[in-house]
């Protein structure tokens, strides 16, 4: 019994062995042809920068990707549009470069050195995402997005101030914008780093968060308190100057002026001040309007030498040499000095500002001044007899009051001095007496 168990423990040792052998065999010839064999040609799969590769291998997968990227760089560019126009920048422009040659060494990395270890990989082709390397010149990609802020820029509308039968109205003001070049810059930047393609537009429309809104000085809510018309001034437009000055209050039809501030004619207001033929009776406007305010006060003025045709007596501003007009707002609030035309031709200057303004009325006293008389002999005239030889003028004095609350101030007193009359009296004596 004990030897006929000891014939079947040697028999099952042989078998085992004859039968692991074979497993060896059957696994060790395999792997090694299989050691002994080149992978297969790896496929790519991609999907990048607006191109997909499917199935391709890597020497196509590389010819495709290097054409698709030459062509946006030659042909693409940064689009920026604006009220209808458009300006190209091409790629080349700021030396733009794309290197895919990253892209193909991280799926050679990928590759399985022999078959065997491509078939235990589980994998025949590589499939994943992938960002190009972009190169560009910075500083010329600045210069171009800095000469854009002009080509974008709109100017802000003020509100404006109209006059209309007797009351101010206010019209709306418009929003302006620029294009902020920082965030520009971080844009395209982003873009071309991480989704390159042929165009990359810049609009108001399509990226509106790159515009910074620019408000006017002055809104239609900023403007809704002045209510109150406080003095009027009009007259004929002299011909010859109603375009200019329609063209100048197209511009700028009002002046806002803040409680403590003052305001020079000349240097405030010089779309008016320049003019000509008209700037004379428009400074002298403005300066009659602004008399009968005890709280606007006038620090400088130069009157003329003599009265001005069309111009009321007392109210003239020379505006020669260092002529000029200066008053101060010394009121809590802001004024407004408003300028217009009319369709009767016609200047209007109004003072207009919040409710609280204290203005009283102007008055004036003239006396005229009789010239004095130069008598002259002249041998060539009869004996006491006379003639004119200059007629002289009369000369005027204008005292200017203001009354308020009752009370009459005189501000000052212009003099336009007289001009002397001349007469020559015959002496007799001929001149040939006097040779004599």
């Amino acid at each position: 019994m004990g030897l006929v168990l000891v014939l079947k423990s040697k028999n099952f040792r042989f078998w085992f062995c004859i039968f692991a052998v074979q497993i060896i065999v059957a696994c060790m010839v395999p792997t090694a042809v299989l050691l002994s064999l080149p992978p297969s040609e790896m496929q790519v799969y991609l999907d990048i920068a607006g191109i997909s590769v499917s199935g391709a291998d890597i020497s196509e997968a590389k010819d495709i990707l290097e054409r698709h990227f030459r062509e946006i760089i030659e042909k693409g560019g940064l689009i920026f549009e604006s009220d209808g126009k458009q300006e190209k920048i091409p790629y080349t422009g700021f030396e733009l470069q794309i290197d895919i040659q990253g892209l193909f060494e991280q799926v050679e990395k990928g590759r399985f050195g022999n078959r065997y270890f491509q078939m235990i990989g589980k994998t025949d082709g590589y499939t994943g995402g992938y960002i190009p390397e972009v190169y560009y010149n910075e500083a010329k990609l600045k210069s171009i997005v800095m000469e854009m802020e002009d080509f974008f820029y709109q100017q802000p509308v003020n509100a404006g101030i109209t006059l209309s039968d007797g009351s101010l109205s206010v019209y709306e003001h418009q929003n302006g914008f620029k294009l902020d070049a920082s965030k520009t810059l971080e844009y395209i930047k982003e873009k071309i780093t991480t989704d390159t393609s042929k165009e990359i537009i810049i609009s108001k429309d399509t990226t509106p968060g790159l515009f910074n809104v620019i408000e006017p000085e002055y809104t239609a809510d900023e403007l809704a308190g002045f209510t109150q018309i406080y003095a009027v001034e009009r007259g004929k437009l002299p011909e010859g100057t109603a375009e200019n000055f329609k063209e100048a209050a197209s511009h700028t039809d009002y002046y806002i002026i803040g409680s403590g501030r003052t305001i020079s004619f000349k240097e405030d207001m010089p779309i008016f001040a320049g003019l000509k033929d008209l700037n004379t009776i428009l400074a002298s406007a403005l300066y009659k309007a602004i008399l009968p305010f005890e709280d606007i006060k006038v620090t400088w003025r130069k009157p003329s030498a003599q009265p001005i045709s069309g111009i009321e007596a007392g109210f003239e501003v020379s505006l020669e040499d260092e002529g000029d007009l200066k008053f101060l707002n010394d009121s809590a609030d802001e004024i407004a000095i408003v300028f217009q035309v009319n369709e009767n031709n016609e200047w209007i200057i109004a003072v207009a500002g919040k409710p609280g303004l204290k203005a009283g009325e102007i008055k004036t006293e003239k006396t005229r001044i009789t010239p004095p008389v130069i008598y002259s002999q002249d041998n060539t005239l009869p004996e006491k007899e006379q003639k004119v030889v200059e007629p002289g003028k009369d000369g005027l004095s204008v005292k200017v009051y203001r009354v308020l609350n009752g009370d009459s101030v005189m501000l000052y007193e212009d003099v336009y001095p007289p001009v002397e009359r001349v007469i020559s009296i015959g002496s007799g004596v001929k001149k040939a007496d006097i040779i004599k």
